[in-house]
């Protein structure tokens, strides 16, 4: 409402190669795989992404209020596997327990020691991962 849609929101900004470390970083234990994720950062700055606006902020918060009401989630018949990282703390893995409750049809895999990243995580992380997508797709899409 003030026109600052396209402003970081408070406390952002762009993303500097300093940012960059695997040290206290949220997003995965896994040294090599967090600095190839970020090594293109080094080869081509222009193309690190920031903070977000606070416009996304707004739009964010809107979707997630929209997506969280039990009634639009008792709506959804699709099969569902969501993969909750326990020690994630970009986005807040105790809701995923509200979410899953609500899906009529949801298998919540929680991976514990998990940051956000499940993906570029440790090898048994993603081998829990790997083994429950392939047993949820064989089992909903007969793959």
């Amino acid at each position: 409402k003030l026109g600052r849609n396209e402003a970081y929101a408070p406390g952002l900004g762009d993303l500097k190669l300093s940012d960059c470390r695997f040290e206290g970083n949220p997003l995965t234990s896994h040294r090599r795989r967090y600095d190839e994720a970020c090594s293109w950062m080094f080869e081509k700055p222009a193309l690190a992404l920031g903070g977000p606006t606070n416009g996304w902020m707004v739009e964010a918060i809107k979707s997630m209020r929209l997506s969280r009401k039990p009634t639009n989630l008792n709506q959804v018949s699709t099969p569902i596997l969501l993969v909750s990282a326990r020690d994630d703390t970009v986005v807040d893995p105790n809701s995923h327990l509200h979410v899953a409750r609500h899906l009529p049809n949801c298998e919540l895999l929680r991976l514990y020691s998990s940051k956000h990243e499940i993906l570029h995580e440790i090898d048994s992380i993603r081998t829990c991962f790997w083994r429950a997508f392939d047993r949820f797709t064989e089992t909903h899409l007969g793959l």
